[in-house]
């Protein structure tokens, strides 16, 4: 399924991203960071208890907040990667700042307060969504990981020449 903002009245564009955000991720408390006109698009891909999503948009913030959490708790996470732009996620007392192919776990169950910052006029990123029970690590393990940035210029995903 293919979501755009720019198939809407100017005046509708955010509260639709607000609203597929809170459906992609959790419902969270957005802020634009920009005024103007907003355009944003979203491919989503329904894998049964997975969800995955493309996204390309403008700068904005997100807050999760307790209250929201105690209104719903999905019990995921959320594994992302970063693939234009930089995007930020501060949980608990981590902080993950993101460039370009970098990846992040972060844990809709906990309060977090994430930053989109386009390179240009857009950032891009992919986004993987599954239930907590999914993943069978014990849960204080998971927790040193949270909001810990996996950088592509570390480990495996380093490029490396050819001999």
């Amino acid at each position: 399924m293919v979501l755009r903002t720019h198939d809407l009245p100017v005046g509708e564009r955010f509260a639709f991203w607000r609203e597929v955000s809170g459906r992609m991720v959790a419902p969270m408390d957005l802020r634009r960071r920009e005024t103007g006109d907003f355009w944003a698009a979203a491919r989503l891909i329904d894998l049964g208890t997975v969800l995955v999503s493309r996204t390309t948009c403008p700068a904005y913030e997100a807050v999760r907040t307790p209250r929201l959490i105690r209104q719903s708790d999905l019990e995921s996470y959320q594994l992302a990667l970063n693939l234009r732009g930089r995007s930020s996620v501060s949980q608990g007392r981590q902080d993950a700042c993101l460039g370009r192919m970098d990846m992040m776990l972060f844990d809709t169950s906990r309060p977090f307060h994430g930053q989109v910052v386009p390179e240009g006029t857009f950032a891009e990123g992919v986004l993987m969504a599954f239930p907590r029970a999914l993943l069978p690590v014990p849960e204080c393990q998971v927790r040193r990981l949270i909001a810990t940035p996996c950088r592509a210029t570390r480990g495996s995903a380093r490029s490396s020449p050819v001999s």
